[in-house]
């Protein structure tokens, strides 16, 4: 018996005897009474030992989850002394049941594959202050799982190990969003023309080089539009699609200063629900995208994103040079349109994985699915009323 603060371990080893590992493994699982079993893989943190991780997530019953071994765990690595592949079996009360020591790369046999779905426990942990404790450590442990189970090419990247950089970045942007205002109120507007052009069309130039970045990647590794896996591996290749899309989310935290910009230019009427639902989204969706799937088919997205952004920091780098130009910007609700068009490809090809056998995760597919569908409706809400609306007043 091992002891690691609160959490205890009883340590198992497999041998090639297929049968006789996963009966040992019933035989201690039941008679310890427990229940909700969830698995944790303790390994090197490399290419073979990823594909092992996803080999396993994808083999374990539903609602167990699978994590993998996290930068911040040495300690644990080292006390169990993981020079092998090994993970670890967690009760529901969050404690630290079993070790379980393979022999080396033994994680995609079948019999560990028969051992995971032999798993089936029962106790319910029903002491009041110890089930106070135990929620702590499931918190713990599910924060441990969001920190572990990222891209380990990405980890050590701004702004991506930890969701609580972006987190406090977003509250800043709702304090600014209520206090701005505020300040603002009994103010003259502050003239940013020379800075919103420059800041404009330095958009407009990052975003071409991303979508350049997206085309030539995905080309290079001949991507396919219909069902593209994550590779997570440290090629050439597979690194440079990382890093593309590392640069779309960190321009989507770039792009929160045209908030910033509206309430200096006391341009309230424009910090609208879908202004700031989309800035604010966008930033977690793709902190999402680069901690778990730097890569695969969410390129597509970066893609078409990329080039509308073009386009739309050219409208308003010229909007910027004043009255002057209003006149050459008559396409400014095709725009809209273009927009709509992006979210409309987006749904359909996410709604085609959502069906297809790909080896991309479908909670990814939901996700992106149903946040596709919100902005579709936001879009085309705005677009009725700016548009629509407008040209029905004016026939009347």
């Amino acid at each position: 018996m091992q002891h690691y603060g609160l959490m205890y371990t009883q340590q198992v080893y497999f041998t090639n005897d297929a049968s006789m590992q996963i009966g040992g493994l019933r035989d201690k699982l039941n008679r310890s009474n427990l229940t909700d079993v969830s698995f944790m893989i303790v390994n090197e943190r490399d290419a073979i030992s990823r594909a092992m991780y996803w080999e396993l997530k994808r083999k374990a019953p539903p609602g167990v989850p699978v994590y993998q071994q996290g930068p911040l765990q040495d300690d644990v690595w080292e006390a169990l002394d993981g020079d092998k592949d090994d993970f670890l079996i967690y009760d529901r009360c969050g404690l630290l049941t079993f070790h379980i020591v393979l022999p080396y790369s033994f994680l995609h046999k079948v019999y560990v594959e028969a051992a995971i779905r032999a798993t089936y426990l029962k106790n319910i942990c029903n002491c009041t202050g110890f089930h106070a404790l135990a929620i702590w450590q499931k918190l713990q442990l599910f924060y441990q799982g969001i920190l572990g189970n990222g891209d380990k090419r990405t980890d050590s990247w701004p702004l991506v190990y930890s969701p609580v950089p972006i987190s406090s970045i977003f509250l800043c942007y709702l304090l600014i969003i209520w206090l701005g205002p505020k300040l603002m109120k009994n103010r003259q507007p502050v003239n940013l023309k020379p800075i919103l052009i420059v800041y404009n069309f330095a958009m407009v130039c990052l975003s071409a080089y991303m979508f350049y970045e997206f085309t030539a990647s995905s080309w290079l590794a001949k991507y396919s539009l219909l069902c593209q896996p994550v590779d997570y591996s440290d090629s050439p290749q597979a690194t440079r699609m990382a890093r593309v899309c590392w640069w779309f989310y960190f321009s989507k935290v770039i792009e929160l200063s045209d908030t910033i910009f509206f309430i200096l230019r006391k341009k309230n009427s424009q910090l609208t629900f879908l202004h700031v639902y989309h800035h604010t989204t966008m930033i977690f969706n793709w902190w999402a995208g680069v901690k778990y799937v730097a890569g695969g088919q969410s390129f597509l997205i970066g893609l078409i994103n990329s080039l509308v952004h073009v386009v739309m920091y050219l409208y308003y780098g010229l909007a910027a040079f004043g009255p002057s130009m209003t006149k050459y910007l008559w396409w400014k609700r095709y725009l809209t349109s273009l927009q709509l068009l992006q979210f409309f490809i987006v749904t359909i090809h996410t709604t085609y994985n959502l069906f297809a056998d790909c080896d991309f995760p479908d909670s990814m597919n939901m996700a992106v699915f149903a946040y596709s569908l919100s902005l579709i409706a936001l879009f085309s809400n705005f677009y009725y009323k700016s548009y629509l609306t407008k040209t029905k007043t004016k026939e009347t």
